[in-house]
């Protein structure tokens, strides 16, 4: 469906009086840029809809914009369901919708663990840093043939090196995750999966 764009036949009205123009895409582009549309505030209420909205809409639809696409980037794979969806009033309660329920120490554990990790990938040389970083976290990932041929050594020269330097990162992670102790019901517990 083609959005659909509309603003106010005279900017002084409010309410159920105020006039609307619908217009184009090419005619929204032409007006925002027109002296005429200087200082005219648009918000996007769906995919299809954008419309003129007064200085305080405007800043309130920033805001709550602003809110939700912070909350957005926050979840990082954690889906959000309604309780007004009419998912929810499909499937009953909603409680069967509910994941199980979250261990909060393993999840602590976890992210102490990232911090481990970027703290021991903090101190690799730079070259070191760059190799893992092609093989492992671009999303077009490299192979060790392909850095072989940019670094002008062997593919096995690369993959010990690879070798070497996630043994001497695991070292560096155990060291951080030791200095990274936590208390729990007055005892403290190392982060460390040895006995």
């Amino acid at each position: 469906m083609a959005t659909r764009y509309f603003r106010k036949k005279d900017i002084n009205t409010e309410g159920a009086s105020t006039c609307w123009i619908e217009m184009s895409g090419q005619e929204f582009y032409k007006f925002v840029n027109s002296a005429e549309g200087v200082g005219r505030h648009f918000i996007f209420m769906d995919d299809d809809i954008v419309i003129e909205a007064n200085d305080q809409q405007f800043r309130e639809w920033v805001t709550e914009k602003n809110h939700s696409d912070y909350l957005r980037r926050c979840e990082n794979g954690i889906e959000t369901v309604s309780l007004y969806s009419d998912i929810m009033s499909e499937c009953g309660s909603g409680e069967e919708l509910i994941c199980d329920p979250v261990d909060i120490e393993e999840e602590i554990v976890k992210k102490l663990r990232c911090q481990a990790l970027r703290a021991a990938m903090a101190e690799l040389s730079s070259e070191n840093y760059y190799l893992l970083q092609k093989l492992y976290f671009e999303k077009n990932r490299a192979s060790e043939r392909d850095l072989a041929k940019e670094f002008g050594i062997s593919q096995p020269a690369i993959h010990r090196r690879k070798k070497k330097i996630l043994k001497n990162l695991k070292l560096l992670v155990i060291k951080f995750e030791k200095s990274q102790q936590y208390i729990v019901k007055g005892k403290k517990r190392s982060l460390s999966t040895e006995p």
